[in-house]
């Protein structure tokens, strides 16, 4: 008994949502007891082989006394769940019974699964936030268009203190892709939301770069 480092899953409830970060109601639950959901590429299923080479361990497991097998979890589950909470430096907003939260004096939509909790939005160049629910960064804020791009979800799991950065949810191996410039595509000017034929082409940059604007480094946190 007690909890897992993550639960992997394939992408339908009730365990993801086409919801922003993929969260369902459910995977809320998992991020809020510090649980990392990993979900497999869709429509490839034998990502997920281990569940089914799983029967075959567990039919092995009960011809021989559990106590020979299985050690207690050294995660504990808690007597409550609670929210979230975010380090000092990271602006943290409640998502509202509307499923919007107040940034830069506007509503900003963001995600039902979220209601009424807290999300942390970091600096991630001159108009970007980072939005993050727990250990998971779900999302981009673009502080110019006022509204949150999804992004392949990166989660961080803790090891002997160490914030230790994992691959991309969904994304094969990990590897680093090469990054190009979004720069270029063409931020705007301060102050002035973008056309949406503009947005467009920057959210299919942000996509290919998961999040970073510029190359090298430029743009990060």
């Amino acid at each position: 008994r007690g909890l897992p480092v993550a639960i992997r899953s394939d992408n339908g409830p009730p365990f993801a949502s086409a919801r922003l970060g993929g969260l369902s109601a459910f995977a809320v639950h998992l991020v809020k007891l510090g649980i990392t959901p990993e979900r497999i590429a869709p429509g490839h299923p034998e990502q997920n082989g281990r569940l089914e080479r799983f029967h075959r361990t567990l039919k092995e497991a009960v011809m021989s006394p559990p106590a020979s097998r299985y050690a207690p979890s050294p995660r504990p589950y808690p007597g409550k769940v609670e929210s979230p909470e975010y380090a000092e430096g990271v602006e943290v907003r409640r998502v509202r019974s509307n499923v919007e939260i107040k940034w830069a004096g506007e509503r900003v939509f963001v995600s039902e699964a979220l209601i009424g909790e807290p999300v942390g939005l970091v600096r991630h160049g001159d108009r970007l936030w980072t939005v993050r629910f727990g250990h998971l960064e779900i999302g981009r804020l673009d502080g110019y268009a006022l509204r949150i791009i999804k992004m392949p979800v990166k989660a961080f799991t803790h090891v002997s203190g160490l914030a230790l950065p994992m691959p991309s949810v969904g994304q094969r191996g990990g590897f680093p892709r090469k990054r190009e410039s979004c720069g270029a595509v063409g931020m705007g000017r301060r102050g002035y939301a973008p056309s949406v034929a503009l947005g467009r082409r920057i959210d299919s940059c942000l996509r290919r770069n998961d999040g970073r604007v510029g190359n090298d480094g430029e743009g990060g946190e």
